[in-house]
Formats: structure tokens, sequence, C-alpha cells
């Protein structure tokens, strides 16, 4: 399956930085369990609200857990997340306009996971594997 992770840009931006750096998919707050929906095998595409797709890889299967920063101002709670094998960086982003012209959709870019059809998901994964 092939899913569209948005990165929480507006409300962390750290957590952007730290899936890339640390090649993984992450989610917090109250939709942090979405990433169980993630199965060994699933496609990931991440998505930076603004730039578009950043980053892809391949989900693990292992889900993890782990507290959010000790900060009181910054409270995420746990967070949920999967490493993430063949994690590629792009290097530069595919916008929403390229998203939507590649797939022939119009994918909901706000949620925290989107599942895209088989047949537009791998329509994406070639054209970012292919630049």
């Amino acid at each position: 399956m092939y899913f569209l992770v948005n990165t929480n840009w507006d409300i962390r931006h750290e957590s952007t930085k730290e899936m890339l750096e640390e090649q993984k998919v992450a989610a917090y707050y109250g939709r942090k369990e979405k990433i169980e929906e993630l199965s060994k095998g699933d496609k990931v595409f991440l998505y930076r609200r603004g730039l578009g797709i950043i980053a892809i890889g391949i989900a693990t299967g292992k889900l993890e857990i782990k507290e959010g920063p000790d900060n009181p101002k910054e409270d995420i709670g746990e967070e949920y997340f999967m490493k993430l094998d063949e994690f590629k960086q792009l290097k530069a982003p595919l916008s929403a306009s390229e998203i939507k012209k590649i797939t022939v959709t119009n994918p909901v870019f706000r949620h925290t996971i989107y599942q895209l059809s088989e047949e537009s998901g791998k329509l994406l994964w070639d054209a970012i594997r292919a630049v």
C-alpha cells in the first residue's frame, strides 16, 4: 500500500527535521495511532505542507513509541513512529500540483495519513524513484 504522511510542520517544525534525520515516519498528539496503520513493505511519502513530498521510504512494520520532549512548553506526549527502509530524501520537493498531475487525483494533504490508491501510489513512487 502507499501512504502520504503529513510531517506536522505547522505544529512542530522539529518533527519534520527528526523524521528526515532519523529516517522515520512519525505522528503525535491525538492522531499518533495512525502510524499503526502502516505494515511492513508499505511505501511512505513524507509530505511537508507548503513544500510537498520531501522524502520517501518503505515501512519496516515495527511500531515504536517514545515519550515527547521534557520541555513543558512543548508537551507533545508520546510519539508513535516507524523506521523507513530504502529512505530517500528528495533534492527538490515534489509539490502538491505535481503530485496531482502525476496521480491524476486530488489527494487530501492535511490528514495525518492518507492512503493512495495502488495505481496512484505506484505512479508517484515510480516518478520519484526515477529522479
